[in-house]
């Protein structure tokens, strides 16, 4: 029989990997790690769409994913498996953008 869990719903803005580490759990490590994985994706093509884009300096294009974006993991523990948003950061002024992800279930 497959055990079911109270979700909290709380949302959490994940920007280290020390933060990952701390909310994560034995009941919500499941649904968290899926999340997390599809977050990834979503901000490895958002670098490669931005560096594919003509708007970085040569140097800006070598910056890794991290240093480009600064990326927050947005995870809200409601049981879903997807991502609603990722938040991004311009590396030149400060500014957040929040990028709706809906990824299709296949």
């Amino acid at each position: 029989m497959e055990e079911t869990r109270e979700y909290t719903n709380k949302e959490y803005h994940i920007k280290s990997f020390e933060q990952l580490v701390n909310i994560a759990n034995k009941d919500n490590i499941g649904d968290l790690s899926i999340s997390f994985m599809m977050w990834l994706g979503v901000t490895i093509d958002i670098a490669n769409i931005l560096r594919e884009s003509g708007t970085l300096t040569a140097a800006q294009k070598k910056q890794s994913t991290w240093k480009l974006l600064k990326p927050t993991f947005i995870w809200i523990d409601d049981g879903k498996e997807e991502i609603s948003k990722v938040v991004i950061t311009d590396i030149r002024t400060g500014e957040q953008t929040t990028v709706e992800a809906k990824i299709p279930k296949e």
